[in-house]
């Protein structure tokens, strides 16, 4: 299955791609997710993130690695795969595309997911989909605070 979330910024694509920290991918978890970043060591590729979710008693892994990357003036890619997954997922690739120009920018989400049939795969969707449309509110309000507080 795919989902693709198209999210405008008034930043330059560099300005964006910069701030690619663990601190933003937390500021991207939806409020109550239960989502807790274990290891961030970036964007680049051979990096590994890896996350604790749901309650302490189930705790449920996920780690990826970020397996490509492309930047140009006005175009950032980077792709991060599912190396250890939730029970309910047997594939996750996840493109971050960061396109535009002259403080117009536009972040694309592009998820691709597997859970080994069409039917779960069908009910997934509804789940994972709000959890990245949230980031729509969850990337302005991030950037709004770095730009009035830059490093």
């Amino acid at each position: 299955m795919n989902i693709k979330i198209k999210i405008f910024l008034p930043y330059n694509p560099d300005e964006i791609y910069a701030h690619f920290t663990g601190d933003l991918f937390l500021a991207l978890a939806p409020p109550l997710s239960g989502i807790k970043l274990i290891r961030f060591d970036g964007s680049k590729p051979g990096s590994i993130v890896e996350l604790q979710m749901g309650p302490a008693l189930f705790n449920i892994k996920w780690i990826s690695e970020i397996t490509d990357e492309y930047v140009s003036e006005e175009k950032i890619w980077f792709q991060d795969q599912g190396k250890v997954l939730p029970f309910f997922l047997t594939y996750w690739k996840h493109n971050h595309i960061i396109e535009g120009s002259n403080q117009k920018s536009y972040i694309i989400e592009d998820i691709n997911y597997k859970t080994g049939t069409l039917l779960t795969d069908v009910l997934l969707y509804p789940l994972l989909y709000l959890q990245f449309a949230y980031r729509k509110y969850a990337y302005p309000k991030y950037f709004s605070k770095i730009k009035a507080n830059p490093r």
